[in-house]
């Protein structure tokens, strides 16, 4: 093994694998002392022994830094993650908002007898997951928790909020039924489909260090249903 480079650094030319988090590797970023990105003909110059305690490789995955050359300082390790929180889901509430609405119209005006007909409906509709990062509170200690944080903390709700009504980014959903249309003689029925969407109101607590939980309220689009009225218009009315 070269007595030049460090043992990282070594590591990382005979594997390809970063030292510190072991994944693969094309190319580690390479520093000064300065923090000035070092090519290939800067790296010799970079050779004199006073200036090899500054080299640093850095891994582009994992963040952590490594020594390049022999005899300079402990390497940075990677920065520590986000710390996880227990979080609570309180719901609150289901509720019903209009989604879309359709009308159908079955003609049997000139029919001397009813008539039923069968009609599928299907709708596609997107499950998706709400933070109503505005209305965000902390109890009674406000704004005492920083906005890098409450970010932080968002990502980790939404992550749980996801696992707990099994959401992915974009799940594509579709809705459908059959309808059962009697239609008596001499009448025009038209039918008006109104699809509602079931949305899960709720609260995401996660507790801090003040005491008081951070409040997310946050929203889940759950279903879809569907309610339908019919109107009769008869020849006399034609």
């Amino acid at each position: 093994m070269s007595t030049l480079y460090s043992a990282q650094q070594w590591k990382f030319t005979v594997t390809q694998k970063c030292p510190l988090c072991g994944k693969f590797l094309l190319r580690a970023k390479i520093h000064g002392a300065d923090g000035a990105p070092l090519g290939a003909l800067r790296m010799l110059a970079s050779l004199a022994p006073e200036r090899r305690a500054g080299v640093v490789a850095t891994c582009p995955k994992c963040s952590g830094q490594w020594p390049v050359y022999a005899g300079a300082e402990t390497a940075n390790p990677p920065p520590a993650p986000a710390p996880a929180y227990e979080i609570r889901i309180r719901e609150t509430g289901r509720i019903e908002e209009p989604y879309l609405d359709d009308n159908r119209d079955f003609d049997n005006r000139e029919g001397t007898t009813s008539t039923t007909q069968t009609i599928s409906v299907s709708e596609q509709w997107t499950q998706t997951l709400q933070l109503e990062r505005e209305t965000t509170s902390t109890g009674q200690i406000g704004g005492t928790i920083g906005a890098g944080k409450v970010v932080s903390l968002t990502a980790q709700v939404e992550q749980a909020l996801r696992a707990n009504y099994s959401l992915t980014d974009s799940r594509q959903r579709t809705f459908t039924s059959e309808l059962a249309i009697e239609v008596p003689p001499h009448t025009r029925r038209r039918i008006e489909l109104r699809y509602r969407r079931i949305v899960q109101t709720g609260v995401a607590e996660v507790p801090t260090a003040d005491g008081a939980p951070l409040e997310i309220p946050f929203r889940v689009a759950l279903n879809l249903t569907l309610d339908w009225s019919q109107h009769d218009e008869s020849v006399a009315a034609i």
